[in-house]
């Protein structure tokens, strides 16, 4: 009886992780339709509230309880933020498969490396949550996701790119 909910629940969790690496489904079928459904990231805001050095002059300043009620507050600002890129790492992935089915084999290879770079900035974003949600219950833990600001920019520039490549090469391929 306990191996059978064991299994129930490995199998109820491994689900729930497949749903949220899959994400949900947009089409999307132009470079504005991509832009209109990005969420906004403020990299230079997340970076400060990921910064630890922030962090431990905000511990110094502060009284405990009144550290306390600020830290909570940065990390629920950090996890709506990584929720965003998660969200936005979900449109890459469809915007890749997009670039994946044009004509030209450069365009094609952008959208492989597009899809690839966004499943692990998926997978990252996912456990920044989990550590972040961690830090919520557990205050004393010192637990912080490393990184997943520069991955965002880098990839978030690499879409934008490769639309603008797709839709040049459009263009020019049907003068």
């Amino acid at each position: 009886m306990e191996l059978i909910l064991v299994l129930m629940i490995a199998g109820s969790l491994l689900g729930m992780v497949y749903l949220s690496i899959r994400g949900r489904r947009v089409a999307i079928a132009t470079a504005e339709d991509f832009e209109g459904r990005v969420k906004p990231v403020n990299l230079d805001a997340l970076q400060n509230l990921m910064n630890p050095t922030e962090e431990a002059f905000l511990r110094e300043s502060l009284s405990p309880a009144d550290y306390r009620e600020v830290e909570r507050a940065r990390i629920r600002a950090t996890l709506d933020y990584v929720g965003a890129i998660s969200w936005n790492a979900a449109l890459f992935m469809s915007a890749a498969q997009r670039l994946r089915q044009h004509k030209s084999p450069e365009i094609v290879a952008a959208g492989l490396q597009i899809s690839k770079e966004a499943l692990e900035l998926r997978l990252l974003s996912l456990s920044a949550e989990l550590l972040l949600t961690l830090r919520l219950v557990l205050p004393a833990a010192r637990l912080a996701p490393k990184g997943i600001g520069q991955v965002y920019g880098s990839l978030r520039q690499q879409v934008a790119e490769a639309w603008k490549l797709s839709a040049f090469s459009a263009q020019h391929s049907a003068i």
